[in-house]
């Protein structure tokens, strides 16, 4: 299963009903970065051309991390960058892709591919920069994303396109099986999603 986080109310009866260890972590994160970087910012690129530079930097950034050292991060060399740029340039016609990120500074710590469709913001993949690993910046990237959404009010929920961890779990309270059917009209996204549960 998947957790699926439906946005009603406002992001501060949101948090203020998530575990408190959940909330407390991620808040001092919050507080360590600031004090030790410069303060962070939340933006979503959306246009179609914007889109494609920051897949690179996403690439980039997941190539610096874990996943470049098992070779499971999406890269030219085995396809996958070009795969989330096909979808996300076919989702951008209808104004649909969107690639969150969250800056410290001038410094683009973390990166969020994902779709919007019909109210459903549907997250992709996630990264963040390796050398801020102490800080959480993928749980940071979470935070932002959320208090963002709530702001816009134009997002009736969120769900995540990977198979939930515990951590994921905390902070969601519905699972659910991953709701990909109104995108499969997309071949290249069915694929997408066939190469996010392998790398899992």
């Amino acid at each position: 299963p998947s957790v699926r986080i439906k946005i009603i109310g406002s992001f501060s009866d949101y948090w203020s009903s998530r575990n408190k260890r959940l909330r407390e972590n991620v808040e001092r994160h919050c507080r360590r970065i600031t004090t030790s970087l410069s303060p962070l910012s939340f933006r979503w690129i959306r246009d179609q051309d914007s889109i494609l530079t920051a897949i690179d930097i996403h690439a980039n950034l997941e190539q610096m991390g874990w996943k470049g050292i098992k070779k499971t991060a999406i890269s030219v060399q085995n396809g996958q960058v070009l795969l989330y740029k096909s979808v996300l340039k076919e989702f951008s016609l209808k104004d649909e892709a969107c690639v969150g990120q969250l800056i410290s500074g001038e410094e683009i710590i973390a990166s969020q591919l994902a779709i919007l469709h019909k109210g459903k913001l549907l997250l992709l993949k996630t990264t963040f920069d390796s050398r801020y690993a102490e800080f959480g910046p993928g749980r940071l990237m979470q935070m932002f994303l959320l208090h963002n959404v709530y702001d816009r009010r134009d997002i009736n929920s969120i769900e995540f396109c990977t198979t939930a961890s515990h951590e994921d779990q905390k902070w969601a309270d519905d699972l659910v099986l991953i709701d990909t059917a109104n995108f499969y009209r997309y071949v290249t996204l069915r694929k997408i999603v066939n190469i996010l549960r392998a790398f899992k």
